[in-house]
This record gives structure tokens, C-alpha cells and sequence, in this order.
């Protein structure tokens, strides 16, 4: 900030530019009024406001008052949000007018924003020197003990990430482009990539980053040099257009298993200038590793994960910790000097997951052991091959599918439950199967009231798209669920239709050849058998991956673009979508008619 003062920092979706002098005035106000308010060095702060620009602000803010920030997702529900707070130890927590209302019984002290940037800015010789070890940011993930843990990850660890690594050259002439929600560590890479190398950052509005042809005009008028893609969204956005990152110096992309088949279209037509397949888990501040693609073919098995990032290493381990030999498959284990400290008030979790080192060179070295299983590639590369437990990806996210079987469980009209990941039509969706409660029935478990329930405990990407009650779970010779042959089970079995079920009923509404044409399209891009032409896309368990899938097959299959904004509005129902799109379909024929009258061959 003293050596560029007056270059761009940041650039707002809405096009409002903030130099590094002004983030810095008003990093330093905030810091200020934290202080104020009792915020001393290693205190945790929250950040739950809306915007990159309050954002960055917040966490900056935090950091200069000698804090460490906290990124909270005000969507979540509020006792999510609370157990968060509590575990992260933060008493203050930075909000604005948009995102204050969701606190009221959330035990800590809200700090408005905008009313903290009024202060005057502390000295930069007050500004706080953080030690390397210090802690800097505490993102959440879903945890297997049916609650989110938090990752402590330290200044080193952030500095690591971000400077003079091979995977990105970034410097006073990148724009690295800020796509990802705010509590996702990936946005951590975002904003301290750009900053910590004197580049810009650029916010990318959401309504523009599910629809191809807005995010291909947004990238070109803000001049993106990198950005950062989860697998998921880099999916659905190259099936649609394979050259839209044709534009941008640098593309990376990693999260979850990548298709090959997707990478390859991406080869195969206009790529970006470098693209890059990152791995790694929150617990290594994002990324461990990482492999720039250069070659694919649609029918490779996987899309390598690479090699580790300078201050990593890689090990492919069997149970007892021992090596092993390629082309084996193994668990990886991530050792290294910027390890996360371990998660937030759960020692025994984190000695779970952070075992002693066996290949240290030097006393207390950690290994994070990842749940991933993997192999070695001839060529030195590694390979993922799947998960050694119950965690799974949705849209990026991490979750403990015990997480989620915890939570259902806890209702009383049910006795045990199974979370499955199900994949339809290339969207992946979570399904939870339950069993009724000892005594009772299935119809006795009350579908709608069970989603309801799960919206108040978890985020929306962690719900379940859909439900089956089931009278008994297949077993394996050692007498636990059988999850493999549960899925087959699924997989056979149609879709139950009846009023209730979570946002699918068996009701059609045949009135429009149009409404069952969308009805039918959504429903199968769901997953599911029937819907309900009132619901909206949202109520029948649709979502923004899946969006932009119907948005494709709209426009293929009848001919007009919807815009996202009103697939994804909870008040829109189906219904109103298709008199939309039969208005547009008759209005484009009255054209075409009115064409030829006038000029008949």
C-alpha cells in the first residue's frame, strides 16, 4: 500500500474503484473503531457483511487492529452462525443494514461497517506486526461431529499461498477476479492473491457469474487476468461455452473431482493462456498442490491433481502410515510448514485429522491426513482416486455427510438416516434416506416438515434435494448400511408421487404444452419424476449449478433465454416461467410472420 498508493485495489461489481491508499484509510478507520471496542491482538473478529468492498475492508480492518477475521455467510441459519461465533471466540462481529437483522440473538457485539469507517484511521505506526505464526483468518467447514469446525490458519501459512508460487504469476498488472462467497476459503486466495502482489481486485456480480454470456462480457470490460473457478461451476459454464475463458491469462480450477471430458473442450477450442487444475483442502489454506493442464483427452480416466506447492509435501499412505509404492492407491497425507493450526475449540478432531509426522526432519512436524485416496501417475504426478470416508463436495463445499444424517435424526417422527450423493444428468444432488422411528410408519415421517427443519439447521447447499422413507437399510456381512447397494436401491426405485413430498407432487398441469415441456425438463435436470407447476425452481430443490443447466436446455429445446434471477426468485413459480417463455415464443412468431408479409418471396 506505501510503495502503490494511488493504483487500483479494488473494483466493484457496480464499477466504483478503490486505490490502495483508500482501502488502506479505511482499513485503518476500521481498525480503529475495533480497537474501540476492545478488539486486542489475537481476537477473533466477524465479518458478515455484503459486497468484496466491505469485505476486504472488514478483514483488513481486522488484521491491522492485530485480530484475525472471521467470514460468516449471513444466509446461514442463526444457530449455525452462533456455534460459529462461539467456537471462533469472536465478540465483535463487523455487520452492515443488510445483514445486522440476522443477529439479534446471537451473543456478541455488532459493529456497523460503515459507521466503524467513520472513525479516524489509526497511525500505521500503531498498525499491528503481526507475527508469522499469528493467527489470520478462520474459515468453516461442515464437521463429522454434527456441527461446522473451524480452520485456523496463520499469516505464514496466507503468504505462502499467494507469493512467489508457480501456478500464477500475479503482479501490478493482474486482475484477479473476486467470484467466491465470502465464508469459502477460496475467497481467501481471491483477495490476498490481488492484494499481497499489488494487483486489482475485481468483483464479479453473482447474476453474471452463472450466466455465460454476462460473465464473458463482465471479464472483457473489467480486463481479468486470473480468476479462480470451483470444478462444479467450471463444469456447467464450458459445457455451455468452451471458449469463454479464452480471454484470461490464467484460469485455475479444482474443488472436487474434475471431468476430463469438460477440460478437454476447454483444450480443444480457445483456452486461456494457462489452465490449472489446484488441489487441497482448507486445512493447507487452500491449495497443496497443483498441475497445469496441458493436455486431455475426454476419455482419461481423471484430470491429475499434480504436485505439491512449494512449503508442501505429499505423501501416499497406507493405515499404519508406511509408503505406498506406485501405482497403488493410498490415502494422502499433506505435510509441510503451513499446515493449519487444527480446528477452533475440537482438540479431538483436530488430533484426529493433524498426526505426528513420521518424515519430519525436525521435531513436531504435523501430517494432515486428508480422507482422500490417491495414486501416483508415472510421471511423478498424483491422481484422485475417490474418498476413504463419508465427506463429499456439493458445489465446491465441503461436507460430512454425518453432518447431515445428524441433523435429520434429531427429528422425532425419525429413526435412522442415510446421506447419499446422487448424480443426475452430471448435477450432483444430495438424497437423505430415513427410516421411521421405532414403532412408527413411513407415512408417518413428515417429508415437508423434515425440510423445514433442515433449512433451519444447516446452509442450503447442505440440504437435501430429496427424501425416501425406507423400511429397512441394506446391510453388508458386517452388519453396517451397505451404501453401495442403497444407491442401487435408489436408483430403482421411482420417484414417490404425492402431495407433501419435499417440493414434488404428482400433480401435471397439462393446460400448456409449454408448462409440460418445463415441468418435464426441470424435472429432469433434478432428478426427479414430477413437479409442481406452483412451486418455484428453488422449492423443488433446484439450484444455481442446476440453473444453469435448464437455462441451456431452455434455450435448445424452446428456444428462449430465461434470466437467472428469475429461475433462481423463491416467489416465481414454474408456472409463471412457462407463461413467460410461451409470451416470448409467440412474440418471436408474430415477428417472423409480420417479416414475411412484408417481404413474401
Amino acid at each position: 500500500m506505501r510503495e502503490t498508493p494511488h493504483h487500483s485495489a479494488l473494483i466493484t461489481a457496480r464499477g466504483h474503484l478503490l486505490t490502495y491508499q483508500e482501502l488502506d484509510e479505511k482499513a485503518r478507520a476500521v481498525a480503529a473503531a475495533l480497537t474501540a471496542a476492545g478488539v486486542r491482538p489475537e481476537d477473533a473478529v466477524g465479518v458478515s457483511v455484503t459486497g468484496t468492498e466491505h469485505m476486504v475492508v472488514g478483514a483488513l480492518g481486522a488484521l491491522l487492529a492485530g485480530g484475525s477475521y472471521v467470514p460468516l455467510d449471513a444466509g446461514y441459519p442463526a444457530a449455525r452462525r452462533a456455534a460459529m461465533i462461539g467456537d471462533a471466540g469472536a465478540d465483535v462481529v463487523l455487520v452492515d443494514p443488510t445483514t445486522s437483522a440476522g443477529y439479534g440473538d446471537v451473543a456478541c457485539r455488532l459493529l456497523d461497517i460503515d459507521e466503524a469507517m467513520t472513525h479516524d484511521p489509526v497511525a500505521p505506526a500503531a498498525v499491528h506486526d503481526a507475527d508469522p505464526a499469528a493467527l489470520a483468518y478462520t474459515v468453516f467447514t461442515s464437521g463429522t461431529t454434527g456441527g461446522p469446525r473451524g480452520v485456523a490458519t496463520t499469516h505464514a501459512a496466507v503468504v505462502n499461498m499467494v507469493t512467489h508460487q508457480p501456478y500464477a504469476t500475479i503482479d501490478g498488472t493482474s486482475r484477479v477476479a473476486q467470484a467466491a462467497n465470502h465464508s469459502f476459503d477460496v475467497c481467501a486466495w481471491e483477495i490476498w492473491g490481488a492484494l499481497l502482489n499489488g494487483a486489482t481486485l475485481v468483483e464479479v456480480d453473482r447474476r453474471d457469474l452463472l450466466d455465460p454470456e454476462r460473465l464473458r462480457a463482465a471479464l472483457q470490460l473489467r480486463g481479468v487476468t486470473a480468476m479462480l473457478v470451483v470444478t462444479a461451476l467450471f463444469h456447467r459454464l464450458v459445457e455451455q461455452d468452451p471458449t469463454l475463458f479464452a480471454q484470461v491469462d490464467t484460469v485455475l480450477f479444482g474443488g472436487e473431482a474434475a471431468d476430463p471430458r469438460r477440460v478437454a473442450d476447454v483444450l480443444g477450442t480457445r483456452p486461456p493462456r494457462r489452465l490449472v487444475h489446484m488441489y487441497g483442502p482448507a486445512e493447507t489454506a487452500t491449495y497443496a498442490s497443483w498441475h497445469e493442464v496441458r493436455n486431455c483427452a475426454p476419455t482419461d480416466d481423471t484430470v491429475p491433481i499434480g504436485t505439491p506447492l512449494r512449503g508442501y509435501e505429499l505423501h501416499v499412505l497406507d493405515e499404519r502410515l508406511r509408503p505406498v509404492a506406485a501405482p497403488g492407491n493410498g490415502e494422502l497425507y499433506i505435510g509441510g510448514a503451513f499446515a493449519a493450526r487444527g480446528y477452533a475449540e475440537r482438540p479431538g478432531e483436530t488430533a484426529a485429522r493433524f498426526v505426528a509426522d513420521p518424515f519430519a526432519r525436525t521435531p513436531g512436524g504435523r501430517l494432515y491426513r486428508t480422507g482422500d485416496l490417491v495414486r501416483r501417475l508415472p510421471d511423478g504426478n498424483l491422481a484422485f482416486v475417490g474418498r476413504a470416508d463419508l465427506q463429499v463436495k456439493v458445489s465446491g463445499y465441503r461436507v460430512e455427510l454425518g453432518e447431515i444424517e445428524a441433523a435429520v435424526e434429531e427429528r422425532p417422527d425419525v429413526g435412522d438416516a442415510v446421506v447419499l450423493q446422487d448424480e443426475q444428468d452430471g448435477v450432483r444432488t444430495l438424497v437423505a434416506c430415513v427410516r421411521p422411528r421405532a414403532g412408527g410408519t413411513a407415512d408417518q415421517v413428515d417429508q415437508d416438515a423434515l425440510r423445514a427443519w433442515l433449512t433451519e439447521a444447516l446452509p442450503a447447499y447442505m440440504v437435501p434435494r430429496r427424501t425416501v422413507v425406507l423400511d429397512a437399510f441394506p446391510l453388508n456381512p458386517n452388519g453396517k448400511v451397505d451404501r453401495q447397494a442403497l444407491r442401487r436401491r435408489l436408483r430403482d426405485r421411482p420417484v414417490e408421487r404425492r402431495d407433501g413430498d419435499t417440493g414434488v407432487t404428482g400433480r401435471q398441469d397439462d393446460t400448456s404444452d409449454v408448462t409440460e415441456r418445463l415441468l418435464a425438463l426441470c424435472g429432469d435436470v433434478l432428478g426427479v419424476d414430477a413437479l409442481d407447476p406452483e412451486d418455484s425452481l428453488l422449492a423443488a430443490g433446484g439450484h444455481s449449478l442446476a440453473v444453469m443447466r435448464i437455462i441451456g436446455r431452455v434455450k435448445e429445446e424452446l428456444g428462449v433465454r430465461l434470466r437467472t434471477s428469475m429461475l433462481l426468485d423463491a416467489n416465481t413459480p414454474l408456472r409463471d416461467i412457462a407463461h413467460h417463455i410461451s409470451e416470448r415464443r409467440t412474440t418471436a412468431k408474430n415477428r417472423t410472420a409480420s417479416i414475411s408479409e412484408s417481404h413474401p418471396a
